[in-house]
């Protein structure tokens, strides 16, 4: 989940291109403030390319700081949503370890069961996070939820449904910014799936073939899963 990093440094760089570009059409409105005299060529002809040049450009300037402050709300937005995937490991993590003790029961490992299934619901809410419509892990595919979270006879899957590309919009000349990630390159990197990891401390909380010291013994593992997860 270290792309919580790469996210906030993305979220980090688009603010300052936004207060760079915001200075810049500063720029260009003074300069077109100061030239609002200038209607026609004849009107000035020797600063009337410089008119239109400013003009041309305070318009580009401003397109550049709509994305980009849309941009800064989807990486706010999804940070958001990394960070309660981590509060979920951790939770994840706690609960595992009060079932490698030693000290549990049959009825608290059928608790801690319960709330690693709530757990797997939060997880699975955070990977489908939308912002005005547009889902933030589905790479380009942002027109519906990039997890399918699915339980039939007995096994529970989650499937990522959108690409592996990830949206980047124009902020600047040359300048791009990554604004939505590929759902499956966050949570389902491999030997680190969130997913997973919740789902298989899960069935070995509910296992009804294993003792209560074979789940002591049988979550070590699991354990080690959720770690790698975070």
């Amino acid at each position: 989940m270290n792309v919580r990093i790469s996210a906030q440094s993305q979220s980090n760089n688009a603010i300052r291109y936004m207060q760079q570009q915001s200075q810049a059409l500063a720029k260009y409105q003074d300069q077109l403030s100061s030239s609002q005299r200038i209607k026609t060529p004849s009107d000035d002809p020797g600063n009337y390319p410089a008119y239109i040049r400013a003009k041309a450009d305070s318009g580009r300037y401003e397109a550049y700081n709509q994305t980009i402050t849309s941009a800064t709300s989807d990486l706010n937005a999804a940070n958001d949503a990394l960070g309660e995937a981590n509060d979920v490991l951790t939770r994840a993590k706690q609960i595992a370890l009060e079932g490698v003790n030693g000290t549990t029961d049959g009825a608290g490992y059928t608790a801690l069961a319960a709330e690693v299934d709530s757990l797997l619901e939060r997880m699975t809410a955070a990977g489908n996070t939308q912002l005005n419509g547009q889902y933030l892990f589905g790479g380009t595919a942002s027109g519906a939820p990039p997890f399918q979270l699915t339980a039939a006879a007995g096994t529970t899957t989650v499937t990522y449904q959108g690409t592996a590309e990830r949206a980047r919009v124009l902020i600047g000349p040359g300048q791009t910014v990554e604004n939505r990630y590929a759902g499956d390159q966050v949570f389902q990197q491999a030997g680190g799936d969130a997913f997973q990891a919740l789902i298989d401390l899960r069935d070995v909380l509910k296992d009804p073939n294993l003792t209560d010291a074979g789940k002591a013994a049988a979550l070590t593992p699991r354990l080690a899963a959720v770690d790698a997860a975070r």
